[in-house]
């Protein structure tokens, strides 16, 4: 068994629910999108590619200063989302809008004043194909740009301390292929799609508890075991050279304890199998080390 820690510094995901209408709706949107994009003398291939969640700071502290962004509205959410485009391959859609045709992305390089109201309308064409895919009958939405993000490494947008939905989508224009990206707070997945509860006095189907089990089964946990400790005087620690020798507070006649999640489970000895290291479990902590209270109300 592959033992490994898991990293909760990473955001959690977003809603299975949440997860498969975001794939399903960016990629119907994809479709018309390229058939808009064709009406407009530029053929182009849209292709969603994934949706995950990040902080805001990790999703936006690699994108180029000249890339062309602009944060979306949602009507009936305060939370703004933010669309972002390359900026090479802005520069050649927005030059693809305006009749000249690029055979490779170019340089980056700053917009012109014309060249920024085209490209505002490229982002507003992308949201207007986005409301055009939305396929709830039941309601509408109403999608809109709002300011420019001017530098979005930078972006004060959302809040730092919650996670965003990060939603990429590749775009193959007649000058080469690049990815955008659409980032969403979770207020304005929320507001999407409503909040989605889980049922708690519902009792699992049979087809979910097989695949809870393998779920659980598939979990890593990690398992330490404490060889000893000591305690020096800086003095002694600045002192310590390659050969040292330090004795630890661990008798050679006590078992070693093994810890998961830094909770004390189990004591065991070590030993050897082959040619690595092993631990023998010889007991549990909590039947071998009770605390006084336990002792005396036993």
């Amino acid at each position: 068994m592959t033992l490994s820690t898991h990293d909760f510094t990473r955001p959690p995901r977003l809603h299975p629910d949440h997860q498969s209408k975001l794939t399903l709706w960016l990629r119907q949107a994809g479709s018309f999108l390229a058939e808009v994009f064709t009406g407009l003398s530029l053929p182009t291939t849209i292709r969603f590619e994934n949706c995950t969640t990040d902080w805001p700071v990790d999703s936006m502290k690699d994108w180029p200063d000249r890339t062309l962004a602009y944060q979306v509205m949602l009507a009936g959410c305060e939370a703004p989302s933010i669309l972002a485009i390359p900026n090479p391959l802005a520069v050649s859609m927005i030059s693809g809008l305006l009749g000249e045709t690029m055979t490779e992305l170019p340089a980056e390089r700053d917009l012109s004043a014309g060249e920024a109201s085209v490209g505002e309308f490229l982002i507003s064409t992308i949201l207007g194909g986005l409301t055009e895919a939305w396929a709830d009958e039941t309601r509408g939405i109403r999608l809109q740009t709002a300011e420019r993000e001017l530098l979005l490494r930078r972006s004060k947008t959302f809040k730092p301390s919650e996670p965003i939905a990060v939603c990429r989508l590749s775009i193959e224009a007649p000058a080469g292929v690049a990815q955008c990206c659409w980032m969403l707070p979770l207020e304005f997945v929320q507001t999407l799609f409503g909040n989605t509860q889980r049922t708690r006095n519902a009792a699992p189907d049979a087809s979910t508890r097989v695949q809870l089990e393998s779920l659980v089964r598939g979990m890593n946990t990690e398992v330490a075991v404490r060889l000893g400790s000591v305690q020096l005087s800086t003095p002694q620690l600045a002192n310590l050279r390659v050969g040292d020798l330090v004795v630890l507070d661990q008798r050679v006649s006590d078992p070693l304890q093994a810890t998961i999640g830094n909770e004390p489970r189990y004591l065991g000895w070590p030993g050897q199998v082959g040619e690595r290291q092993a631990y023998l479990i010889d007991s549990e902590v909590r039947s071998r080390q009770r605390s006084p209270e336990m002792a005396r109300a036993g």
